[in-house]
């Protein structure tokens, strides 16, 4: 299992590598991009395409083994799974209690009640997130104090 972890991690490093290398040797500063990608036939976007793609298995790769690891080691993990649980619950509050749908004339074309929707929540859940951390260091200051 191990072998074979190293090498797809280095098979990766070596995708990457070439994807680079196609990158800064058909790129040319005298052009813009798209003059340089179609000089060298679309070459340069299908090595961005391949990046992307090639970035997002690695991190679906990485989530798959963190969530491996952390069910296989279930007592362990328990303060991330609190942790996680906690998140979840302050963005369902946000979401569900303190955000509201309404659409303002300032927020102009395109914001719908669906995206005044997410984005109050996500000022809300980032507000009760800074107050708890906040509250988390006078505790742990105060109660160093009386100790």
């Amino acid at each position: 299992m191990k072998t074979g972890l190293t090498i797809l991690r280095l098979g990766i490093a070596a995708i990457g590598t070439v994807l680079c290398l196609l990158i800064m040797t058909n790129s040319d500063s005298k052009h813009t991009f798209m003059e340089a990608d179609a000089a060298v036939g679309g070459k340069i976007m299908a090595a961005i395409y391949l990046s992307v793609i090639v970035m997002v298995l690695a991190v679906a790769l990485m989530v798959l083994f963190g969530l491996g690891h952390t069910f296989q080691n279930i007592g362990k993990s328990k303060g991330l799974i609190i942790g996680i649980v906690g998140f979840l619950v302050i963005l369902a509050i946000s979401y569900m209690g303190l955000a509201s749908s309404e659409v303002l004339p300032a927020y102009g074309e395109g914001v719908t009640e669906s995206t005044s929707k997410w984005v109050g929540a996500g000022i809300w859940a980032t507000l009760l997130l800074g107050i708890i951390a906040i509250g988390a260091i006078l505790y742990a200051e105060v109660s160093r104090i009386f100790k």
